[in-house]
């Protein structure tokens, strides 16, 4: 067995860490977490659906049953305001029987 001499005490700063952490943490916070998991998955789940996506899935089920890239049939109104997306997304319903809407 080797002895090293050092001139300064050699901690663990990783079991510092986590046993200040724990200690920090009262009852209050652990029951804080599970509701922040939760909403995040939540969040994360519904980030990409809002009324704008709602138009332009209605506008590409129009457009796809022969009523044009319109939101209410027989008006000439452009409803969605992003393009590329609804290219994309139109790409997607006609190739696949999973598109939007």
């Amino acid at each position: 067995m080797t002895l090293y001499y050092t001139p300064y005490p050699i901690k663990s700063y990783r079991n510092d860490l986590t046993s200040s952490l724990a200690g920090r943490m009262t009852a209050r916070h652990r029951h804080f977490i599970p509701f922040l998991l939760v909403f995040g998955g939540v969040y994360l789940a519904n980030a990409w659906v809002c009324d704008d996506a709602y138009i332009t899935f209605r506008s590409i089920d129009n457009l796809v049953n022969g009523l044009g890239p319109v939101w209410n049939a027989g008006e000439r109104v452009q409803a969605f305001t992003h393009p590329l997306w609804f290219l994309l997304r139109i790409s997607a319903k006609l190739t696949s029987r999973f598109g939007p809407s």
